[in-house]
C-alpha cells in the first residue's frame, strides 16, 4: 500500500463539492468515484487548486504559511488527494483541517494487513512526538483504522506540535483515508468536531 504524502501537510484536487441536506450547521461533501460523503462544520472552507495561483497564491503565502504549505503538498498529491476543508478562524496559525486520500492497494489485502501496513506507514513520518496509535474501530460507515498521533512541524519558522486522527477505510481495492488535524493545543476543542464528522462518514 502506498499513500501519497505527509497527513500533516495534504490538500484536495479539485473533485468534490458541496452536496445538499446536510445539516444547517454543517456542509456535507461527497467524493463520487469512491462514493464516499461526510460532513463538517458549515464554517469551514474549501481549499482549491486556484487558491495558490497569482495574487491570491501570494496572499495565502504571506497571510497563512502553514495552510499554504497545505496548498503545495496538494499540487504534488493530485490525483490522489481529493478534499481539503479548513477551519477559517486558525487561518494565521496551524490550520485545523481535513483532508481526503485515495490510493489503490494490492488485490486481496486484508483488513488485519491493512491495520499493520497503515502503522508501518505512519511510523515513517517525520517529527513524530510518539509512536501512533492504531486499532480498529467501527464506524457506521463500517470497519475502518483509527489512527492518532503527533508530530512537529515547522510553520513560519516556528515548531509546532500536530495532532492527528486518522480514519482509514479499505473498500474495492482502494485505500480511503480522512484526516483530521489541529495544532496539538487545540485538539481537545476540536474532538467533538472530528467525532461528528467521523459518525457522519458514508459509503454508497
Amino acid at each position: 500500500m502506498r499513500r501519497a504524502a505527509v497527513p500533516l501537510l495534504l490538500a484536495v484536487a479539485l473533485a468534490a463539492a458541496p452536496s445538499a441536506g446536510a445539516a444547517p450547521d454543517t456542509r456535507t461533501y461527497r467524493i463520487a468515484d469512491v462514493k464516499l460523503s461526510f460532513a463538517v462544520p458549515a464554517t469551514w472552507v474549501r481549499l482549491t487548486l486556484r487558491d495558490g495561483v497569482g495574487s491570491a497564491g501570494e496572499r495565502l503565502r504571506r497571510e497563512s504559511p502553514h495552510l499554504a504549505m497545505i496548498h503545495e503538498a496538494m499540487t504534488r498529491a493530485v490525483p490522489a488527494a481529493r478534499l481539503v476543508a479548513y477551519d477559517p478562524s486558525t487561518r494565521r496559525g496551524f490550520v485545523t483541517n481535513v483532508n481526503v486520500i485515495v490510493t489503490r492497494v494490492p488485490a486481496g489485502l486484508g483488513f488485519d494487513q491493512y491495520l499493520r501496513l497503515t502503522r508501518a506507514e505512519l511510523l515513517q513520518l517525520p517529527g513524530l512526538v510518539a509512536s501512533p496509535a492504531v486499532r480498529a474501530t467501527t464506524l457506521p460507515a463500517g470497519p475502518a483504522a483509527r489512527s492518532h498521533l503527533r508530530a512537529t512541524v515547522v510553520v513560519d519558522g516556528r515548531r509546532v506540535v500536530g495532532d492527528v486522527t486518522q480514519f482509514a477505510f479499505l473498500r474495492d481495492g482502494r485505500s480511503i483515508v480522512l484526516s483530521f488535524t489541529s495544532a496539538a493545543t487545540a485538539a481537545a476543542r476540536n474532538a467533538p468536531v472530528v467525532a461528528r464528522s467521523a459518525a457522519s462518514i458514508r459509503f454508497g
